[in-house]
């Protein structure tokens, strides 16, 4: 249903999925971004705060990423992965919903985290900037929007002559 864009639906049957199998870390993931889709963020960061409880959600490792990488390239994925997310993926997600919510702080908190686990730094620093921009922190605005247009974002770079220059 979420294909034809019925949010709702979607979720329902997502819903009935979770009764039988709680810890299913990748339903959780879907059912927050439905919500995220429904502007219902409160439930939204619910459900990626429980995804990132879950006991299945995949703790970010480099040479974990680089396995379960090789396996898809090979047409052979790990099934111990099957209904699972790597957390790096649930904090940057909750923290574009905190963006979204204009909970500045906890966007702030996500994104560094998903900089130290070590992915999507352009997204991350530029979302980083945009949360510390919501908080009115010129000085951390700045600071990480120079470490996004150093990676190539032109949006960081707007937002830097924008609000720093």
């Amino acid at each position: 249903r979420a294909n034809l864009d019925d949010w709702e639906g979607s979720t329902n049957d997502y819903l009935e999925i979770i009764k039988n199998d709680p810890q299913n870390t990748e339903v959780l993931a879907n059912i927050a971004d439905n919500y995220d889709y429904l502007k219902d963020y409160d439930k939204s960061i619910q459900y990626y705060t429980l995804a990132l409880a879950s006991d299945r959600v995949v703790k970010t490792d480099t040479s974990q990423r680089i396995r379960l990488s090789l396996g898809a390239l090979m047409n052979d994925p790990d099934p111990d992965t099957d209904y699972e997310m790597e957390e790096i993926d649930l904090y940057f997600n909750r923290g574009v919903t905190h963006l979204k919510y204009e909970k500045w702080d906890e966007a702030v908190v996500d994104f560094n985290k998903t900089l130290e686990l070590g992915a999507y730094p352009e997204s991350s620093y530029l979302a980083l900037g945009e949360a510390y921009l919501g908080k009115k922190d010129s000085i951390n605005t700045c600071r990480v929007l120079i470490e996004a247009a150093k990676l190539g974002s032109n949006e960081a770079r707007e937002l830097l002559k924008e609000n720093c220059i």
